[in-house]
């Protein structure tokens, strides 16, 4: 059984995936977040996901404005076409993912880690929801 792990984006949207066995979170890479649907029904036979682990960020939904409003309704309708899919969806806080994963990268040796810390946010989303469950 695996679980894929998402940190979305207005943009980009990074990927992980674990398997429910060694519970341990890897990078799958990011995708263009409009082709996200189709990235998942691409891994969907490979990987069999019982469970997608979706990046929420909680805090920021606390703040009024028109922006957040727009950001909130687009990832609201990404939801619903992912659990469309059929595959259950949890939200899983992911306050402060970015920060650990551009140190993650940096600390490996990685240079400009904004253009690459997509793929590392979802694993660390993921990792962080399989630790705690």
């Amino acid at each position: 059984m695996y679980y894929l792990g998402i940190d979305w984006g207005l943009n980009k949207t990074g990927l992980a995936v674990a398997d429910d066995e060694l519970k341990i979170a890897t990078v799958l890479g990011e995708v263009e977040t409009n082709g996200l649907i189709e990235k998942i029904k691409e891994l969907q036979p490979e990987y069999d996901f019982s469970k997608i682990v979706f990046g929420n960020l909680n805090q920021s939904e606390q703040f009024a404005g028109k922006e957040n409003s727009i950001i909130k309704e687009q990832k609201n309708k990404l939801l619903t076409k992912i659990k469309d899919l059929g595959v259950e969806v949890i939200l899983a806080e992911e306050m402060l993912s970015t920060k650990m994963a551009q140190q993650n990268l940096l600390e490996s040796g990685r240079r400009m880690v904004s253009k690459k810390d997509n793929g590392e946010s979802a694993k660390i989303i993921l990792q962080g929801w399989l630790d705690s469950n």
